[in-house]
């Protein structure tokens, strides 16, 4: 059985290496008189065919091999044929290549010196398109099924370029021309397949992720994500939060003689990028080497935009290869508390038309879905009740509260004075106080899950110390996945307090635990204990015996005078 291979076969004896390569899988034929295109066809991508030469197609064996050829070679459009010539040994490119072809055949055997995907064969093809209108057109009906009876040498184009409509859709990309010879006895195949880069953005959690989490997104599985980096995370106000993008390369990288390639990166209001955010500020690596120079970036209301004008001009690149780009952003005060979070999202904009430099005819390019991640943080509220009455709300009561594992273990929050995380600092006398209100109540906002513990430093008036401090754990379930392109409001799913080993839930929606702390009032006499008590004790006894042996002698005494 013939395959597509009568699409990438032979003129005039020899090998016709002008066929381009595309991302189309080369199929077993289809049917008689029939081109057929599957795979992704549709409203974005459509195909025409175009017959250069006419001739007959046949194969031969030379020592074992199987080779293609078209013989008796015509001009398809015998009309149109010297305007064709003419044009093309005026084309700039390839045009003297063509300085002494009278005919077809001619022009057939030029071509079958061409090597195949080489830069001549595709300057032919560009060629053909730009001048369709003097060969013969074969029934140019959108794909999926082209009708084409005769043996011959085609171009297939894909449809925009045939309306001249230079706005390609999202996430879409032109394909090359295909030039190939077609064996009309067999019919063809094309299974369409985009050829299209990907994008995906990821954030890092501050504490170890859940074991749960893996290290690939479906969207890019040959890429390693690094340790603890998610679609979800959570801090404190004020921590700076790190934030990986990961771009891929189209299939057919190597078809384009330049490739336009610009990250645009959305922070949320509540990040605020270092002064002056710019290339210093993040480190770019293309398949594990870092690069400094090739592009740019510009940071705009918290858009960054990262571009590189020809990004085949930074590395070598190949259809696997990786664009990693790792920068930092700080958490403020302005930060969104609970399930809402702070989302943040990034999209490729690329070249999506390899038949011209790279960049289309009119520069064009597209662009792929938005890949989102989020980043949450909690608030606390504690109110301090009477021991034995819990109705009883304290005012006056202060303390300070300690970190005592993460990120920020053992150092002590400072908060603004609307209970507001502000940062944590190494010593407890530069910790904030936080004191309840005239209602027992005071706040601290802006807090990662985690363990904490709180230190009473001055109880409300009448009432007792705490001897102890109060430790407690904010728990958060998160979201999990990988492959999350859009944050749809459930990936805060659960969260809790834990205190003297009971579970309080807490507030999904508002991300808001809370907990109460007991003071006890009355006098507790205080005893001083030790050698004091035992010296007191055994003076009173000596004192009673002194007075003893006193009485003694003074009743002895009085007995004598008698």
């Amino acid at each position: 059985m013939k395959n597509f291979k009568r699409f990438t076969a032979a003129v005039a004896a020899t090998l016709m290496a002008a066929s381009l390569s595309i991302p189309m899988a080369m199929n077993v034929s289809a049917e008689k008189d029939i081109i057929k295109f599957t795979g992704e066809v549709g409203e974005n991508h459509q195909y025409f065919a175009f017959k250069i030469f006419g001739g007959e197609v046949k194969t031969i064996d030379e020592g074992g091999v199987q080779k293609t050829e078209l013989t008796n070679i015509v001009w398809a459009n015998e009309s149109k044929s010297a305007d064709f010539l003419d044009a093309l040994k005026s084309d700039t490119s390839i045009g003297s290549d063509f300085s002494d072809c009278t005919n077809a055949a001619e022009v057939a055997a030029v071509l079958g010196t061409y090597k195949n995907k080489s830069p001549e064969a595709k300057a032919f093809a560009k060629f053909v398109a730009a001048n369709k209108d003097k060969v013969q057109g074969i029934n140019a009906m959108a794909a999926p099924i082209i009708e084409a009876k005769s043996d011959g040498y085609y171009v297939i184009i894909e449809s925009s370029l045939i309306n001249g409509d230079a706005s390609i859709p999202t996430d879409s990309a032109m394909t090359s021309y295909l030039l190939a010879v077609y064996d009309a006895s067999e019919g063809a195949e094309l299974e369409v397949k985009s050829a299209i880069p990907t994008v995906i953005k990821k954030i890092k959690e501050n504490s170890t992720l859940d074991e749960s989490v893996g290290t690939t997104d479906n969207r890019m599985s040959d890429y390693v994500i690094p340790t603890d980096y998610n679609d979800t995370a959570d801090f404190s106000i004020g921590d700076t939060v790190p934030f990986q993008i990961v771009g891929s390369m189209p299939s057919n990288i190597d078809e384009y003689a330049s490739y336009k390639y610009i990250f645009h990166d959305t922070l949320d209001s509540q990040f605020t990028l270092a002064d002056e955010f710019g290339t210093s500020d993040v480190t770019i690596t293309i398949d594990g080497t870092e690069i400094t120079s090739g592009y740019t970036v510009t940071a705009v209301d918290n858009e960054i935009t990262i571009t590189f004008a020809d990004i085949k001009k930074v590395a070598t690149l190949t259809a696997n290869s990786k664009v990693v780009v790792d920068y930092s952003a700080t958490l403020s005060n302005a930060a969104v508390i609970g399930q809402n979070g702070q989302k943040n999202a990034v999209y490729l904009e690329y070249s999506n038309n390899p038949n011209v430099g790279g960049e289309g005819e009119t520069d064009t390019t597209s662009k792929t879905p938005k890949d989102e991640v989020i980043a949450f943080t909690y608030e606390l509220d504690v109110t301090k009740i009477d021991g034995a009455n819990e109705d009883l709300k304290l005012e006056g009561a202060k303390f300070k509260l300690q970190a005592t594992d993460g990120e920020h273990k053992d150092k002590w929050v400072i908060v603004d004075k609307n209970g507001k995380v502000l940062g944590w600092v190494d010593t407890e006398a530069d910790g904030s106080e936080l004191t309840s209100n005239d209602d027992g109540i005071f706040k601290v906002i802006g807090l990662d899950k985690g363990n904490y513990s709180f230190k009473e430093i001055d109880p409300p008036k009448g009432y007792n110390i705490l001897e102890d401090p109060v430790a407690f754990d904010i728990t958060a379930t998160i979201g999990n996945s990988q492959n999350d392109n859009e944050i749809t409001g459930d990936e805060l799913s659960y969260l809790r307090l834990t205190v003297n080993n009971q579970q309080k839930p807490g507030s999904v929606g508002t991300g808001t635990v809370g907990m109460s702390i007991e003071n006890n009032s009355g006098s507790t006499l205080p005893s001083t204990g030790g050698m004091g008590t035992t010296l007191f004790y055994l003076g009173g006894g000596a004192m009673v015996a002194v007075a003893g042996i006193v009485l003694i002698a003074k009743k002895r005494m009085n007995k004598n005078a008698e």
